[in-house]
């Protein structure tokens, strides 16, 4: 984990008890993250990705080279609901770049940074 120098001790700790929050509910949750987490909250989330494609791989009894990684976007209410084969993920934001909901599309934009809506990654079986 890296700290940005320019960030005040009161932001820090702000974000930090978030972090810390969101440990809290994922240890007792059953669905390891499944049903929604802050992924830019994970202390590493590089080893959080690779645990759900290797817990993905184990329950279907298929191989780790055999697995893909799906991302979607914009993902309905009954969506999230039913979601049982990925991990929901929220606080995403873009930079230099917004999701239109209209078009269905990533597009450029003048703005620094954008928010995206909840998405979902969803390892998939390569055919």
């Amino acid at each position: 984990m890296y700290v940005v120098a320019n960030i005040s001790s009161t932001a820090w700790i702000i974000d930090f008890v978030k972090r810390v929050e969101q440990l809290k509910v994922l240890s007792e949750s059953k669905d390891f993250g499944k049903s929604g987490l802050w992924f830019g909250g994970l202390l590493f989330p590089e080893a959080y990705l690779t645990a759900t494609r290797q817990s993905v791989a184990q329950d279907n009894d298929w191989s780790l080279e055999d697995v893909s990684l799906r991302f979607e976007i914009n993902l309905t209410p009954d969506q999230i609901a039913e979601n049982n084969q990925g991990f929901i993920n929220y606080g995403f934001t873009m930079q230099g770049a917004e999701y239109s909901k209209d078009d269905e599309r990533v597009k450029l934009t003048e703005k620094i940074s954008t928010e995206m809506p909840n998405t979902n990654f969803k390892w998939m079986h390569v055919d």
